[in-house]
């Protein structure tokens, strides 16, 4: 009998070793699920070189865009940043050294103060192949 009962204790004590090894390995893999859903929500933030077009080209939409402007008026800067999200906007901006915050205006009013920097540059520069009323409200 004391053969029989030490059988079954050993029986016994060999299943709990492999619910322990179990519980180990469960607990590992919970561990390392947590840590990996930990460092990706903490994952800072980056913005790829691609995402964005270089300042050169941004500074060549410009230069289109007042070209465009001398042409058809302040409808033009409404289409561009209609046509544009707030980041390409604001590195747009930022760019072309145009002082107007994102953060702060709407778009409506980011295309109107847009026109107004494209009509001041060409008073600036001399350019007169706007036709008259053109574009004008």
């Amino acid at each position: 009998m004391e053969s029989e009962e030490s059988s079954k204790l050993t029986k016994i004590l060999k299943q709990l070793d492999k619910v322990s090894e179990m519980l180990r390995q469960t607990m590992q893999s919970l561990a390392s699920e947590i840590e990996a859903t930990h460092s990706q929500k903490h994952k800072p933030r980056s913005y790829q070189a691609s995402a964005f077009p270089p300042d050169t080209d941004l500074r060549e939409d410009y230069e289109k865009l007042l070209r465009g402007y001398a042409k058809d008026g302040p409808q033009i800067a409404q289409e561009f940043v209609r046509q544009h999200t707030v980041s390409h906007l604001q590195m747009f901006f930022r760019a072309n050294n145009l002082p107007i915050d994102v953060k702060k205006h709407r778009k409506e009013e980011m295309a109107r103060v847009l026109a107004g920097h494209l009509a001041q540059s060409l008073s600036i520069r001399g350019d007169t192949t706007r036709e008259p009323g053109v574009g004008q409200s």
